[in-house]
């Protein structure tokens, strides 16, 4: 694991595990929607950092170039830490969970999870940040995906940003 500063620091380990907040993606690219929901999580005292696995679930690795293209995008904004072997949230949480952090996930990225996971395999403990996003005109709320009433015990904090953008979309218009 190499955690990159903003200021082109690179280190070994999270320096202020306080209020962590990961925030996994590929980002690519980087885009108003991840930089607005990271700026209202720094707001309200989370010590936001985006994570980029280096390994991916059913896809070629990344290269070292291009995780480093990657990690250019967040020069002089935000943390972003590089990982090995966790393109799945349940590495993450096994990588991450000595510091108790919460996660942030997306709508799209909540609606695969959720999809793909067993509710009796989702350990206790968990702490989310999940945000819906807006899509042709019309709000997709996470709150219509969670079911407080699951089996398990995780925090959830839900956060509206109002943004229709997705990364998909910029790479096809490129």
């Amino acid at each position: 694991m190499k955690l990159y500063m903003p200021d082109g620091q690179v280190l070994d380990t999270i320096e202020n595990p306080d209020s962590l907040t990961i925030y996994p993606g590929s980002f690519n690219p980087l885009h108003y929607g991840h930089t607005g929901l990271a700026d209202m999580l720094i707001e309200k005292g989370h010590n936001v950092v985006f994570e980029i696995s280096q390994t991916r679930y059913k896809k070629p690795a990344y290269s070292d170039k291009e995780v480093e293209e990657r990690v250019r995008q967040f020069a002089w904004k935000y943390p972003v830490v590089v990982t090995q072997d966790a393109p799945l949230f349940f590495d993450k949480f096994r990588i991450f969970s000595k510091w108790s952090p919460r996660f942030v996930m997306g709508y799209d990225t909540l609606k695969r999870w959720l999809d793909m996971t067993n509710p009796s395999e989702i350990p206790d403990g968990l702490k989310f940040v999940l945000s819906g996003r807006m899509v042709k005109g019309e709000y997709l709320d996470c709150r219509d995906l969670w079911d407080n009433d699951g089996p398990f015990n995780v925090e959830v904090e839900f956060l509206d940003l109002k943004a229709d953008i997705s990364s998909t979309d910029i790479r096809n218009k490129q």
